[in-house]
């Protein structure tokens, strides 16, 4: 997206539109840290100082002593940043949101992620999955079978749960058995995934 004549990402308002279109009624004063140039509104002119922006304000007002120049992790840029902010956050500095999307990209990825699972990935969607979830509803008569609500009470399909949790078969035609399905409303079907979560929680802390 390219920046429009105020050097912001987007015009936020009719205000800033009329900026843009000739109708400025600011003046323009030299950033009384960096000496850039910067385009002060009418209603900040009684001002002693103006900023371009937060880093050159910090820098002016408390110097270096709060202050550093660094450079950027993912592409080396140099950025001013506070020091209470570079001892605070990991991984840092960045220059950037897509600098820092990149490095948690790479950071948090195959088996950095906490989530990894060894990189095995089963999907259990498809045709089959369709074909076997209608089968199992229908068994059910459309209600659940734990507290008794129907399709028609739910204003939308149940859910349909997998017993045993299909991540346990290596063929997965064998987790859509109807005999491992179970229809169940929405409600339901999460208060099953948390016991089951807790139950493997008590598990691995008896171990």
């Amino acid at each position: 997206m390219e920046k429009c004549r105020l050097g912001s990402i987007h015009c936020k308002n009719s205000r800033d539109k009329m900026k843009v279109a000739g109708q400025f009624k600011g003046k323009i004063f030299l950033c009384s840290s960096c000496k850039e140039p910067v385009k002060v509104r009418p209603s900040r002119l009684g001002r002693k100082n103006h900023f371009c922006g937060k880093p050159c304000y910090h820098k002016f007002r408390w110097g270096d002593k709060r202050t550093k120049t660094v450079k950027c992790k993912v592409c080396s840029t140099e950025i001013l940043r506070q020091i209470n902010q570079l001892n605070a956050r990991k991984g840092g500095p960045f220059c950037s949101i897509a600098c820092s999307g990149k490095w948690r990209t790479a950071a948090f990825s195959g088996s950095n992620s906490p989530n990894w699972k060894g990189g095995e990935t089963i999907h259990y969607g498809g045709r089959e999955w369709k074909v076997q979830r209608a089968k199992a509803r229908k068994r059910d008569k459309y209600r659940c079978q734990d507290c008794g609500v129907t399709k028609k009470d739910q204003r939308k399909n149940l859910d349909v749960h997998h017993i045993v949790s299909y991540k346990k078969y290596k063929d997965i035609t064998r987790a859509h058995r109807l005999e491992n399905l179970i229809t169940l409303c929405r409600k339901c079907h999460m208060n099953r995934h948390k016991h089951c979560e807790s139950n493997v929680k008590h598990s691995n802390a008896g171990a």
